[in-house]
């Protein structure tokens, strides 16, 4: 049974909370409100368990203020957490939510989450497949930390309403089941701030390097969809980072997005990070020039990488083995960029420049060779800038 408190503490099995100095006392009583279908979910999951509603809290214990809105966090029952999944939320915004999602049924499963509104707008989805922020508990049982998300929600006219609405996170596991993870209101007053957003995958966004009068210099990444993919100099072992477009464009000035013209020729290579150099037993097939951008950002991140300032690079490159020779196996390649090095790597995907010497082995169909030069003109070792490659993409 979910039950879920206005009170800002934690619940616990009796609906008792300690208060500011410590002291047990019930807060709350709380009214069943009954099952709620959840509008496009499988019929296997189509109610949300029994939900129970606080209707007389203390008030100086379940509202905050904070500026002129007020968050009454609505939080979960530990409990109810292991029903079908469990999660949680490391940050939120009406417009970006961030935390981990798992299944302790399916130990590496990665779930699909996602957000709805009180009113029944859904406001988008995403794969927990990133490394996660907060460590995922060993009550995951997986075999890996990429359990991590940030959901990013397009800001549609329509749901600027000027309201403070619920919005309900969910976890979707492996057969379709849905977990409430955590309820936050929302205040959808926000305006757009006139930057041009990214809205197709392989777009390049770009925003002011974020130092004392080196802003011009400028800070670029990719977009898959749903996050940038960018290099930062920040603390954590991969310097390969998955931000929000939200996050993204709150660290400094952003840019305009610039919207690719892409070619519309095939590449065909392993595009994940335990690959087979046997050509015939590639991973991920065959691509098209857009989509090789994005894979391949996403296969460097998969990897890892380092940062550096300079403009020469390292390029990360997959696990290699033989399946014809089970014993030969050549570790994983780990990379070493800034944010424009790792984005003119990216864009060498989609061409065969340098195809000689790098793993895996891509082959290319039907490639108009001015796509080759374009790409090539993105590096120069003295004169390459973020700002310059973002430019030259524009103009492709």
């Amino acid at each position: 049974m979910y039950q879920i408190s206005e009170c800002p503490l934690r619940l616990t099995a009796s609906n008792f909370h300690s208060d500011a100095r410590g002291r047990g006392r019930e807060q709350c009583r709380f009214q069943t409100i009954g099952r709620k279908p959840l509008a496009g979910s499988p019929a296997s999951a189509s109610l949300v368990p029994l939900v129970r509603r606080s209707v007389d809290c203390n008030p100086e214990a379940t509202k905050i203020l904070f500026g002129k809105v007020f968050l009454s966090l609505l939080m979960v029952s530990p409990v109810s957490a292991y029903a079908l999944g469990m999660g949680g939320v490391d940050s939120t915004s009406a417009w970006t939510y961030s935390g981990w999602a798992c299944n302790p049924s399916a130990p590496g499963y990665q779930n699909e989450v996602q957000a709805r509104r009180d009113d029944g707008v859904f406001l988008g989805r995403v794969i927990a497949d990133r490394s996660s922020k907060t460590p995922v508990p060993a009550t995951c049982a997986s075999p890996h930390q990429f359990h991590g998300f940030q959901l990013d929600i397009e800001r549609k006219p329509e749901w600027v309403d000027g309201k403070v609405h619920e919005v309900i996170l969910y976890s979707i596991d492996h057969n379709g089941n849905s977990t409430p993870l955590r309820t936050f209101p929302a205040n959808f007053s926000s305006v757009s701030d006139g930057v041009n957003p990214p809205r197709n995958i392989g777009d390049i966004v770009g925003r002011d390097l974020n130092y004392v009068s080196l802003g011009w210099a400028g800070h670029i990444g990719v977009w898959d969809g749903s996050s940038v993919i960018e290099v930062l100099d920040e603390r954590g072992y991969n310097k390969v980072y998955k931000n929000s477009w939200e996050n993204f464009k709150s660290r400094s000035k952003a840019w305009d997005t610039v919207h690719p013209k892409y070619p519309g020729h095939m590449i065909k290579t392993c595009w994940i990070n335990d690959c087979d150099v046997n050509q015939s037993r590639f991973a991920g097939m065959k691509v098209s020039a857009q989509q090789a951008v994005v894979y391949r950002a996403t296969q460097v991140y998969m990897i890892g990488a380092d940062y550096t300032i300079t403009a020469g690079f390292t390029t990360a490159e997959p696990v290699m083995k033989d399946y014809n020779d089970p014993r030969w196996r050549r570790k994983a390649i780990r990379g070493k960029y800034r944010c424009d090095t790792f984005v003119y790597d990216a864009f060498r995907a989609s061409t065969d420049i340098d195809n000689a010497g790098i793993f895996p082995y891509r082959e290319i169909y039907g490639m108009d060779h001015s796509w080759r030069s374009k790409v090539s003109s993105l590096y120069g070792f003295t004169t390459m800038l973020p700002s310059k490659v973002m430019e030259k993409i524009r103009n492709f």
